[in-house]
């Protein structure tokens, strides 16, 4: 390699900056490891990252020879849009820690090796949230992929391959499970609209009701669907505060990973979706559902909520953004509301509680008739 052709080559595509010759020399001292195809192949990024931090470039190109050892030229572009993203999310410290162990952090999930599958999970994920929660929980793999509840059972993805680390898939695992219960406890399966809660949505809206249930109340609005995401998320906000009261380590802990998932979906679909992702990164943060601290919709304590009176509210304001509304990523997050599955459990429950009451009951009184 003619190393003064090549330096030349590397001031010009950080033009007009001028750093120390001895830190390009060094550079470009392990760059001639590379053949001349994986010299070009690198340096073509250098303008992408060269203006987001000097010392990421730098320490992007030591790695990178490393890299190429690991994976092929055609996974480059994939490999520096995530030491970016890293960059973008912690900073300096972050980029280097995922370029230092190349094969974990970026080949290994690449070949679905950091995945965690329900079987490996379930044996330790059972006894966890039977115990937190005090119910007799089950945990099932749905077959689609999807995250729901009908209040006896969670149900999950087979497989979570979200993040580069097992460790972290595990845990955002442990998370959506929590979050599950979390509305079991909160009583989202157990709520129901009043007749004010539909008088008020009539008087905005001006259509009619066909029913006095949860589907009824979501048909008033003139987009039933986007009512019903947004109810999901309000009643997301009421389990993570409730969370982060019962299990603040857990929420500590998974706010990284949620905050994450969001960001890597960030500005890839429309702007109602978007604005749908702000209100939940205010929730995760703990800036409320406006996503600043001077929120108008402050979340109430976990036990209260007003979920059907903001409904409206926040309906008005996503309503009012352009485009579709996106929902597969943001269901990582929230899963799904299965009610009609959660009523018929519920009733089920209600039946039985009526049949051990009348059992016990009939026992009383024939302890009476027998002491008369």
């Amino acid at each position: 390699m003619d190393l003064e052709y090549q330096k030349q080559e590397f001031y010009d595509l950080i033009s007009p900056s001028y750093p120390n010759d001895w830190e390009v020399d060094e550079a470009l001292e392990i760059l001639a490891q590379t053949s001349p195809l994986q010299r070009q192949a690198l340096l073509r990024h250098v303008p992408a990252i060269w203006p987001v931090s000097n010392s990421l470039c730098f320490s992007y190109l030591s790695a990178g020879v490393k890299g190429l050892s690991s994976f092929s030229l055609d996974l480059l572009s994939e490999w520096v849009r995530q030491i970016l993203s890293r960059y973008e999310q912690g900073g300096l410290r972050s980029a280097r820690d995922f370029m230092s162990d190349i094969d974990k952090n970026f080949v290994d999930p690449l070949r679905g090796r950091a995945g965690v599958t329900f079987m490996e999970m379930v044996g330790r994920m059972l006894p966890y949230i039977r115990g937190v929660s005090g119910v007799h929980l089950d945990l099932a793999a749905d077959g689609l992929g999807r995250i729901w509840t009908d209040t006896r059972t969670i149900y999950l993805p087979d497989r979570l391959n979200l993040f580069s680390g097992k460790e972290d898939n595990l845990l955002f695992y442990k998370f959506i499970i929590t979050m599950q219960w979390g509305f079991i406890a909160v009583g989202t399966y157990r709520q129901a609209p009043t007749s004010d809660d539909f008088s008020s949505v009539r008087a905005r809206y001006g259509l009619p009701a066909s029913g006095f249930g949860l589907e009824a109340f979501f048909c008033c609005f003139p987009d039933p669907d986007l009512a019903r995401m947004i109810f999901h998320v309000l009643e997301f906000a009421r389990a993570f505060a409730m969370i982060g009261h019962e299990l603040p380590g857990l929420a500590r802990q998974a706010r990284p990973l949620c905050l994450r998932l969001l960001q890597g979906y960030s500005g890839s679909t429309s702007a109602r979706a978007e604005k749908i992702r702000d209100l939940l990164r205010g929730i995760i943060t703990g800036d409320g559902l406006s996503g600043q601290h001077d929120s108008h919709l402050p979340v109430d304590c976990w036990s209260g909520g007003k979920t059907f009176q903001r409904l409206a509210e926040v309906f008005a304001e996503i309503r009012s953004q352009p485009g579709e509304l996106s929902d597969d990523t943001i269901m990582i997050l929230l899963g799904r509301f299965n009610f009609a599955a959660a009523h018929a459990i519920l009733e089920e429950q209600r039946l039985e509680e009526r049949e051990v009451f009348i059992t016990l009951l009939t026992a009383v009184i024939e302890g009476v008739k027998g002491n008369d």
